[in-house]
């Protein structure tokens, strides 16, 4: 299964936080960028961003691609920019300048007109990095045309890496979303008792989340009387007594994602699921210490799993373990060959089905630090 179940209707409050994003950050995500370049050996840097991968294009730009069609492209050049060229509509630039930290290029040709500023930087002989231009829809690569006989590279990987250390900025963003999905979470527990289905748990949480000010959420819930249980689309089954329900909540705040999850019963009779719950929070707290800067994201899995086996508390294999997690649900670290580096953020799930009960699952967020993991406590104190 994967937690990446985003619908096409979304997004609530869109704007921009100066007090998280100050324009002194704004300017040394920009400095960063241009220090990747130069160790490249590349003069302009095109991004590509979009709703699947809105990481690259957002961090240089506060613009976010929040929802299907939205797409952007970004041109930095050693000295100048970044440009923003985008897919919106003219009716929308008024409120668009409002929500980004630099202007917007008007045209709705955002990467055939994005290629000519980036051919134009770079000169007859300058070298152009790409961030994200493996996503592009098959029906827009021949809009790339404007970079024919340049010299280019691939530099997605790498600036993924670039984006997903989180700065300042990101991490009290990602830790205000973090105290919102805990909430948003705590709304569906109280709910467990009522005689509201799923659908309307769900509906309510993110009726309540929007409300706090929130961009986005995505709830996914499953509940069953006992056996193998995963969170899904929220359907228009009522819990009943005794049974149990998994819960993920995932709430997007200024352009950042937090998330959580967890296993609950409802009323009495849930004694097994609540040891078995207590177990993984304390293995959970154990695996901080595991997990370092430097260490592939497929030895972190193998660590966790080999972890639970010797508390004799196996892991689901079809949930995954770890991923990163920041301006997209999954950013980088992704892939078993990833490397994971100092304030990159993962989300955590520790899924245990039993033959006895239902399945018991806890979602964190932890934080890779100078020696070890940290599991974020979120914050209520940014607004």
């Amino acid at each position: 299964m994967s937690f990446l179940r985003l619908p096409v209707l979304r997004h609530g409050l869109m704007v921009r936080h100066s007090d998280i994003l100050p324009d002194s950050e704004v300017t040394a995500r920009i400095e960063k960028a241009r220090r990747l370049m130069s160790e490249k050996n590349v003069e302009v840097l095109l991004a590509y961003g979009d709703p699947t991968r809105n990481g690259p294009a957002c961090y240089l730009t506060n613009y976010p691609c929040f929802g299907l069609g939205r797409r952007a492209t970004v041109v930095l050049g050693m000295k100048e920019g970044p440009f923003l060229f985008t897919a919106e509509p003219s009716r929308n630039l008024p409120r668009v300048r409002l929500m980004t930290t630099c202007d917007i290029e008007k045209t709705r040709q955002y990467l055939s007109m994005g290629c000519k500023r980036a051919r134009e930087l770079a000169g007859a002989q300058g070298r152009i990095g790409l961030v994200g231009i493996g996503n592009l829809p098959s029906g827009a690569v021949k809009d790339m045309a404007g970079l024919d006989g340049m010299e280019t590279e691939c530099l997605s990987q790498a600036f993924s890496a670039l984006v997903a250390a989180k700065d300042e900025g990101s991490l009290r963003a990602t830790g205000k979303a973090l105290s919102l999905a805990r909430e948003g979470l705590g709304l569906i527990e109280e709910q467990a008792a009522s005689v509201k289905d799923l659908w309307e748990m769900a509906a309510y949480a993110d009726y309540r989340l929007r409300l706090a000010g929130c961009e986005d959420t995505n709830i996914l819930l499953g509940s069953s009387a006992g056996g193998r249980l995963r969170p899904g689309y929220p359907s228009r089954q009522t819990m009943l007594p005794g049974d149990t329900m998994t819960a993920y909540v995932a709430v997007q705040y200024a352009r950042h994602w937090g998330v959580a999850g967890s296993s609950f019963t409802r009323g009495t009779g849930g004694d097994k699921l609540k040891a078995r719950m207590d177990a993984l929070r304390t293995m959970q707290t154990e695996l901080a210490a595991e997990i370092r800067p430097g260490m592939k994201l497929g030895k972190i899995e193998t660590v966790i799993r080999e972890t639970g086996l010797r508390r004799a508390l196996p892991l689901a294999e079809d949930v995954p373990v770890a991923a990163g997690t920041g301006f997209d649900l999954h950013e980088y670290p992704l892939r078993p060959e990833h490397t994971v580096e100092k304030d990159m953020v993962l989300q955590v799930a520790l899924t245990a089905d039993s033959a006895e009960g239902s399945t018991a699952m806890v979602v964190n967020m932890l934080q890779i630090k100078e020696k070890a993991g940290l599991w974020l406590a979120g914050t209520d104190g940014v607004k």
